[in-house]
């Protein structure tokens, strides 16, 4: 695991590195939308973070997830979960567009799931649910929900800006 200031480091390249995208791509200087992409990066350098769901194995497939948030009893961290599949499907969506076609490959519980689709309900259902305990975090999800092909396609041109760095500081 990395160290503290290794974590802040890291925190704060995304950070600069996904403002810097979003402003001078697409004109997006919402800091509040950046801080959550950023943070979304972040928090997915390891897979122990997309797996950290309690929940049985499998937690890192869109499907297994989607199937416990559908089964959790009303209010029991459902709005938690969904979000957790939205930036699931993001994180593929907008940085491994190639590995979503893998993840797509007949045998495979996502095989059948358009990540795009699953991710904007997810993010949706994620801010209906959260709407009344964080508003603010839920016009976040819904901002995510509305224009996840634009946030999909900055998260590529930020895993294109990162891969042209020298190796020593990326």
């Amino acid at each position: 695991m990395p160290s503290r200031s290794s974590s802040d480091e890291l925190a704060r390249f995304f950070a600069g590195l996904t403002e810097h995208i979003f402003l001078q791509e697409f004109g997006l200087g919402d800091p509040v939308v950046v801080d959550y992409l950023s943070d979304l990066l972040s928090r997915f350098c390891s897979m122990n973070a997309i797996r950290k769901m309690n929940y049985p194995a499998g937690m890192d497939e869109l499907q297994a997830i989607l199937t416990v948030a559908s089964e959790l009893p009303d209010g029991m961290s459902r709005g938690a979960v969904y979000r957790h599949a939205g930036d699931l499907a993001l994180y593929w969506t907008g940085l491994f567009p190639e590995g979503v076609r893998r993840l797509g490959t007949p045998g495979r519980r996502d095989a059948l799931l358009d990540y795009t689709v699953e991710g904007k309900r997810s993010y949706l259902l994620a801010s209906r649910l959260e709407d009344e305990a964080e508003p603010a975090q839920a016009r976040v999800l819904r901002r995510l929900a509305d224009d996840f092909e634009l946030f999909a396609l900055g998260l590529n041109k930020v895993r294109r800006e990162w891969e042209r760095l020298p190796g020593d500081m990326a």
